[in-house]
Formats: structure tokens, sequence, C-alpha cells
């Protein structure tokens, strides 16, 4: 069975809807909105197991439940315990955690559709950052990080770390 062709916004493309929705998402939720773009940056790179970022010690006590959060989200909602809603809620307004969840769900969602297309990042735009996670802005990123033992798609499971 052929796969679907070309990239992302070229498959959402052939649904007016979808690449609206898409581009809303990305403006106003991803890389817009609320909630500082570095501490979501931090999270996109906490998804795709950026070995830098495992360690949540060295963050400050807002970007480690942020970490914590996204893990929850990503690997094992129970994780998401009376402590860490305590926390979240000391830091966070709901509007904010509203938007962050979204992020990190819509970019764990993007990265699995590329990995199901079997799409390289700099596949899509050769040579640009253009929504690139952190880490992969530039093709020997890319190979850098695939390389890691902490890459997570190189597990049999996505276990969960921190």
């Amino acid at each position: 069975m052929p796969r679907l062709g070309g990239t992302p916004d070229e498959a959402r493309a052939r649904v007016p809807a979808a690449q609206a929705s898409w581009e809303f998402m990305r403006d106003h939720v991803v890389q817009g909105g609320i909630v500082d773009l570095e501490l979501k940056r931090l999270c996109f790179r906490f998804l795709a197991q950026d070995g830098d970022v495992m360690d949540f010690d060295r963050f400050s006590s807002r970007e480690q439940l942020a970490l914590r959060w996204t893990q929850a989200i990503a690997w094992d909602a129970d994780l998401a315990d009376d402590e860490l809603w305590a926390g979240l809620h000391r830091e966070f307004s709901e509007p904010e955690l509203v938007e962050l969840g979204c992020a990190i769900g819509l970019t764990l969602g993007q990265q699995s559709w590329l990995r199901l297309l079997n799409i390289e990042h700099h596949e899509i735009m050769p040579g640009t950052s253009a929504s690139m996670a952190p880490g992969f802005e530039s093709r020997e990123e890319l190979e850098r990080s695939k390389a890691s033992e902490s890459y997570w798609a190189g597990r049999s499971t996505a276990e969960p770390v921190g």
C-alpha cells in the first residue's frame, strides 16, 4: 500500500481545513500564545529525549513541573498525581496549562506522523530550521541526536525518564 506522498504540509494542503487548523495551532499555540516559547521548546526537547534536558534537577521549579507534565502527557498519565497537580496550579494559570498541554500533544502527534510517513526533518525544507525541534536545526544536529543512546526512537518502547 503506498504511503501519503509529499511532506506533511503537502498532505495537509489536500484538506484545506486541516491546513488552516495546523497553521492556526502552530501560530497561536505552539509558537505563540501566553506560555513562554522557550519553556515550550524545553518541553519539545524533552519529547525528543534530548540528552541535556533529561536531568530535571538543573532546571527551575516551573521548568521541572512543565517537564514532569510533559512526561505524564506523553508516556505515563499516572505521574499526574495530586502533588504534580498542586505544583502545576501553583506555577501556572489554567489557560497556561491548557495551552502548554495542547502544544505538547500537538508536537507529540506531529513527531509520530513524521515517523509514520518516514520523513526526516530536513527532507521537508532542506537547509532551514523551519518547524524543527531544538537540537534538530541542522542536518549535523539531527544525526548527532539520532546517534545518541538516549534518543527515544531507538528504544523498543517509549520508556519514561526523569
